[in-house]
């Protein structure tokens, strides 16, 4: 229902702006590179669409410069939150981060998820990692994510959740509810000893929504959110 009213919502602004392409459902499995690939039109779960990909990787000393194909990905659509129980929807990436020695391997991950309603009320963060020796980690800070009420609007900032290999996982319950949360992640792997190593072979980043049912009214505010970041899209392009 919800992605049927969101399909709605974007033949609006394809009606208006002629040549502005559909999303798709996203892909079950794939790559970073698969979902850049799908910019700037993006992708759906469960009626959340997922755009607006980037990927900002850095490495230092023995660390390899990470790349969109190495970073794997399965959808949550839905998974059960680990300290909740609630559904949530979203992604399991897999970073295939590792480094050995003196160094460090990083990734900077964003995205945006525009709902069909003020419903984004949760998010899920987890990771699955390995450390050892004194001085490595292996870290997932994200944020400050922007929250907003209306589609390109004003920020609202988030406080930064981050996971360690000791708390691997941390929700930020309650927040909003949000119709468009615009995601900030950074995957780290350092090591400051010659004889450590870390890495991190998974990243769960989902959201979970409140359950509401988006008012016929809904459709021209979403629609109309859409149109003016297409035609801001269009004029930087």
């Amino acid at each position: 229902m919800k992605r049927l009213f969101l399909m709605m919502c974007l033949a609006m602004v394809a009606v208006v702006l002629p040549g502005i392409a559909a999303p798709i459902d996203c892909p079950t499995t794939g790559t970073v590179a698969t979902l850049v690939g799908l910019n700037p039109t993006g992708c759906f779960i469960n009626g959340l669409l997922f755009d607006n990909f980037t990927f900002t990787p850095s490495a230092t000393g023995t660390g390899l410069l990470p790349t969109q194909a190495q970073v794997s990905y399965t959808l949550d659509n839905p998974g059960t939150s680990t300290g909740t129980g609630q559904l949530i929807y979203g992604f399991e990436f897999n970073p295939n981060l590792s480094v050995v020695g003196l160094g460090s391997e990083d990734i900077l991950l964003g995205y945006t998820i525009v709902a069909p309603s003020l419903e984004i009320s949760s998010l899920h963060v987890l990771e699955t990692a390995l450390v050892s020796g004194t001085g490595s980690t292996a870290t997932v800070s994200e944020g400050p994510d922007c929250g907003k009420t209306t589609i390109g609007g004003g920020c609202t900032f988030l406080p930064t959740i981050t996971v360690t290999p000791t708390s691997p996982h941390q929700d930020l319950l309650g927040i909003g509810p949000y119709i468009e949360i615009d995601v900030l992640k950074d995957i780290n792997v350092t090591s400051t000893n010659e004889g450590g190593l870390a890495g991190i072979s998974g990243v769960r980043d989902s959201v979970d929504l409140t359950g509401t049912t988006p008012e016929p009214a809904t459709c021209a505010i979403v629609g109309a959110g859409l149109i003016g970041l297409a035609m801001l899209r269009r004029k930087k392009a």
